[in-house]
């Protein structure tokens, strides 16, 4: 039976090596691949600017994958705003319990080692594809802490992949929010 991937607190480590199995599973069904590489991906920066208000549906398309490939993010908030993230786009928030909305906030070497190694996990998100994540952004209302020059930093993994037609090994949520039900 295949393994769930539930991402790892600590370190930022790969899901998947090359010629691992995975079921990807996705909103709108799965898809069963081969990993034939894994690549790093070096930080992309995502220039919030100036936040003085909610900025909604910030589309970040510059983190979206060719075809027969996904990748493995996650990121930092650079500035004085949180982060609320839907992937993909128009679908259901990512971070929601029943009637809340979790909000990812920024960290930094004065927070405890074990809430920035949580955040830094809670960050985590794949993207299969030509999926795009979107991102809302909340400044913090306080006049003390002004947001000038937000931007998001992501880094990940990128990886190449074939079709299978047997079951992968490891299940993978790329997109969407699992129902209660792993797909397949």
């Amino acid at each position: 039976m295949p393994e769930l991937y539930q991402g790892k607190v600590a370190d930022f480590e790969k899901a998947l090596l090359p010629g691992w199995t995975a079921r990807l599973l996705r909103s709108d069904g799965y898809k069963d691949v081969e990993v034939l590489a894994v690549l790093a991906l070096p930080m992309y920066r995502h220039d919030i600017g100036a936040l003085t208000s909610n900025s909604l549906a910030n589309s970040v398309s510059e983190l979206k994958m060719p075809d027969g490939e996904f990748a493995q993010y996650r990121f930092k908030v650079m500035d004085a705003f949180e982060v609320e993230m839907t992937h993909p786009a128009g679908s259901q928030r990512l971070w929601r319990a029943q009637t809340q909305t979790h909000r990812l906030q920024p960290w930094d070497s004065t927070a405890p080692e074990i809430e920035q190694r949580f955040a830094w996990a809670a960050s985590e998100f794949f993207v299969y594809q030509q999926d795009i994540p979107e991102f809302d952004l909340y400044p913090f209302q306080s006049s003390l802490i002004p947001s000038t020059q937000g931007y998001l930093a992501f880094q990940g993994y990128r990886y190449i992949f074939k079709s299978i037609e047997t079951e992968g090994m490891v299940k993978i949520w790329v997109n969407g929010i699992p129902s209660g039900e792993a797909v397949g």
